[in-house]
């Protein structure tokens, strides 16, 4: 039994985790249920950010993935597309970093002289 203020409580619960019974990756209950969330899916369930698979989690007392239900809510192509999406988005990122790192050494170089 845990005893003690509500909000350490609930940041327990958000913190727990497993690993995705797909791709291994770490899944803390927080961000793959906000992850699912966004993709909209609600419930008592979270969403693996590198496969996309969709699981019904228990939380007693640590989190447990029991259920692939990931398509209830999408085909292999839509997993496909989300995933070649956000890697165009991290690409756009990256690159922007780029420039604007460029730029600022430009700038250095340009009012050092």
């Amino acid at each position: 039994m845990i005893i003690g203020n509500g909000d350490a409580f609930a940041q327990a619960l958000l913190n727990q985790s497993a690993n995705c019974k797909n791709c291994n990756t770490p899944i803390k209950f927080g961000d793959g249920a906000k992850y699912a969330e966004q993709k909209g899916i609600k419930g008592k369930v979270v969403m693996c950010d590198k496969c996309k698979s969709v699981f019904k989690v228990e939380l007693t007392p640590s989190m447990k993935l029991w259920k692939d239900i990931t398509s209830e809510y999408f085909t292999p192509v839509d997993i496909e597309n989300m995933i070649k999406q956000e890697k165009k988005n991290l690409m756009k990122l990256k690159i922007g970093c780029f420039v604007i790192v460029l730029i600022i050494i430009l700038v250095g170089i340009i009012t050092w002289h």
